[in-house]
């Protein structure tokens, strides 16, 4: 758009959101929740556990949205801060989309960038949490964790830091290593998976170029997950790929 650049997990959303909103099941949205409401159901859910909480806020979420890609590429997040002067916490079930994970130079497997996202992050300086019960912002220490798993999971891959010594961001250019087949999430889920969490990967999207610009290609099966189905998107062209280093 006017010549910007835009990243294809953007492109995606945007191309998701637009279908989802076609095929939307609710033709009637509620009205907006009240805070009387969500005070409500933050004390049902800390009464009766999380996993009511959790399918309290997914319900919630469904009011507003049901299509088939609800269904195939949503999942939901729990995010936890605790203050760190009377250890109040505060717990919110988020849905998501794709999961963006941060990739560093030391980083050799996917699985890295998963437990990096996963890491308890402390919450200072600028950065300090209100908190209710203090009535004043506070040192405290977040998570993300990953409650539900969509049939369909989208990884994205945040390669750009940004270097405070010269203002600007660069591209991480290591390669990451990871199962292409029957990888198993579970150990990285905070609840239990009904319906399991193993994957396979179908695609990958391609980023030749540095901040600012740069070329997609795409990597991606064609006709199951037997041999010699990857396949490798370049505009136009259409190449045979090994399977190997997607």
């Amino acid at each position: 758009e006017n010549g910007d650049q835009q990243d294809v997990q953007e492109f995606l959303a945007f191309c998701i959101d637009g279908l989802h909103e076609d095929l939307n099941r609710v033709t009637q949205r509620p009205a907006t929740i009240t805070s009387e409401q969500i005070l409500a159901d933050e004390r049902l859910g800390r009464e009766q556990g999380e996993e009511v909480a959790a399918a309290l806020a997914w319900c919630r979420h469904l009011e507003h949205g049901k299509s088939i890609l609800v269904d195939l590429m949503q999942g939901q997040l729990r995010s936890t801060v605790t203050c760190s002067q009377c250890q109040h916490t505060s717990r919110r079930f988020d849905p998501f989309l794709y999961l963006s994970v941060p990739v560093t130079k030391a980083m050799m497997h996917v699985t890295d960038c998963i437990n990096k996202f996963l890491e308890e992050e402390r919450l200072v300086g600028s950065e300090q949490w209100f908190c209710e019960r203090c009535e004043r912002k506070v040192d405290a220490m977040k998570k993300i964790d990953i409650w539900k798993l969509p049939p369909v999971l989208v990884l994205h891959l945040k390669r750009f830091e940004f270097d405070a010594s010269t203002l600007t961001y660069r591209k991480t250019e290591n390669r990451l290593s990871m199962k292409l087949s029957l990888m198993d999430f579970t150990d990285f889920c905070s609840s239990e998976q009904r319906d399991g969490a193993v994957y396979n990967v179908v695609g990958v999207a391609n980023h030749l170029g540095s901040f600012g610009s740069g070329h997609y290609t795409a990597t991606c099966r064609a006709g199951g997950l037997g041999q010699n189905t990857w396949q490798h998107f370049d505009d136009a062209l259409v190449t045979p790929y090994g399977g190997q280093n997607v």
